[in-house]
């Protein structure tokens, strides 16, 4: 329940909003090699940047990261397991995000092979919210997502991190 201070509703009064605060999303990053998705993730969880690159070896996870209002776990999956999903159980995703550097040959269409591969085990319960976010410079168009879900990050300033944060935690209100 949710009491506001201006209002004059008593504690014993239930908030009919569908909006719990107690939730939390779960997010996957998926991406090829050297597309930046750990970079993307402490962006979205500390607001941080780190110039070494440190190749990510298996499944991470950061937990409770805020996006404005929401809260969402966020999994990095690296594309060696990737591969290896399917041997594992299936995850129940919110929302997933591919992450493609256009300025890296077979960058997207490595992104793509992936989430091919693990679509119909993080497709559990409902069909995740999907994002394509381009890392790289030389800009890209691509059929294969809507305008609207496409984005392009620069890790080194804020250039789009806050449009697809709003857009993320926008999506995920709307799955209460």
């Amino acid at each position: 329940m949710r009491k506001s201070f201006v209002d004059e509703s008593s504690d014993d009064e239930e908030d009919d909003s569908p909006y719990l605060p107690d939730d939390v999303f779960t997010i996957i990053v998926l991406g090829a090699r050297k597309s930046g998705k750990t970079s993307f993730i402490n962006r979205l969880h500390s607001n941080t940047f780190s110039l070494s690159y440190t190749p990510t070896l298996c499944m991470e996870a950061r937990h409770n990261v805020q996006l404005g209002d929401v809260r969402a776990d966020i999994w990095e999956f690296p594309p060696n397991i990737c591969w290896l999903y399917n041997e594992i159980r299936p995850v129940k995703s919110d929302a997933v995000i591919i992450l493609f550097n256009s300025d890296e040959t077979d960058s997207f269409e490595n992104g793509i092979d992936l989430w091919k591969t693990i679509r119909d085990r993080v497709n559990v319960h409902s069909t995740p919210e999907l994002w394509v976010v381009d890392r790289g410079k030389a800009g890209m168009d691509t059929e294969l997502c809507h305008p609207d879900r496409h984005f392009v990050v620069d890790s080194m300033t804020s250039e789009g991190f806050l449009d697809l944060s709003y857009d993320i935690r926008t999506a995920l209100l709307r799955k209460l």
